[in-house]
């Protein structure tokens, strides 16, 4: 007599795929990634934070201040100056200042909610490409006018 087998039980869930999480295949193994170009100017900007303190916050905000009298920043876009925050009243309930490197471009953003109690500075774009090289101009091909041409023989 043969034994008697039974199917498995079907998956409540449908068909289910083996994970491969954490299983490279060998080409995929080396990461193919270009590190950030580093700029003397805003190397030291780049770790984004969350500031806790009114007191941080405003000693930033004054550093920046100083780096954008120097010209190492730009101010792109804000909801106020960044020489309000240092007046007795506060501008507004949320305050934004995007800032721009002058060297690499990179553009970083300091904000603050003081409604909801939060503020942060942060990263917010990569560098500039580097310029393409102006294009080759085109070189005329010159032709010579002999003495038979101009005169016909």
């Amino acid at each position: 007599m043969l034994p008697i087998t039974t199917a498995p039980a079907p998956n409540p869930f449908g068909h289910h795929y083996p994970s491969t999480f954490g299983r490279a295949f060998h080409s995929w193994q080396q990461w193919h990634t270009v590190a950030m170009a580093s700029c003397p100017k805003c190397d030291e900007f780049l770790a984004g934070r969350t500031i806790d303190k009114p007191r941080e916050y405003l000693e930033l905000a004054y550093r920046l201040l100083g780096l954008l009298n120097e010209g190492v920043f730009v101010e792109t876009e804000s909801t106020c100056p960044l020489r309000d925050l240092f007046k007795s009243e506060w501008p507004a309930e949320t305050v934004e200042h995007n800032l721009q490197c002058t060297v690499c471009g990179r553009t970083f953003q300091l904000f603050a909610d003081t409604y909801n109690g939060h503020a942060a500075w942060d990263l917010t774009g990569p560098p500039r490409p580097e310029p393409e090289p102006p294009p080759e101009p085109e070189k005329e091909l010159g032709y010579w006018i002999t003495d038979a041409a101009v005169t016909g023989k």
